[in-house]
């Protein structure tokens, strides 16, 4: 994740800071990111959201239970959540309907 451009970009007239951050980086409840995600200043993720691998995430994206993926990140695919379980177990206890918790 960065929080921050990491050098400063300023109008050489005025000194005005010109890629200053706006509001940090925030992440929602039940998200799932993928290996070698890069998370960049003033993003939001929604929650239920699965970020895919090597993704670099650019924006707000203020849509739940939505999958990201791309560079720049882009919605893929929409409807959708996830679950810790593994296939095998998960489908078990859809037979069971047991998904309470997933």
């Amino acid at each position: 994740m960065r929080t921050s451009d990491g050098h400063s970009i300023y109008n050489p007239d005025t000194g005005e800071l010109l890629n200053k951050p706006k509001s940090g980086i925030n992440i929602g409840n039940h998200v799932w990111v993928g290996t070698d995600v890069f998370i960049l200043k003033d993003v939001s993720i929604a929650d239920n959201t699965v970020v895919g691998a090597g993704s670099i995430v650019t924006k707000a994206f203020t849509d739940k239970n939505v999958i990201l993926a791309g560079t720049p990140a882009k919605i893929i695919k929409t409807n959708v959540n996830w679950s810790r379980k593994n296939t095998e177990h998960f489908i078990k206890d859809k037979k069971n309907n047991n998904l309470a918790g997933v």
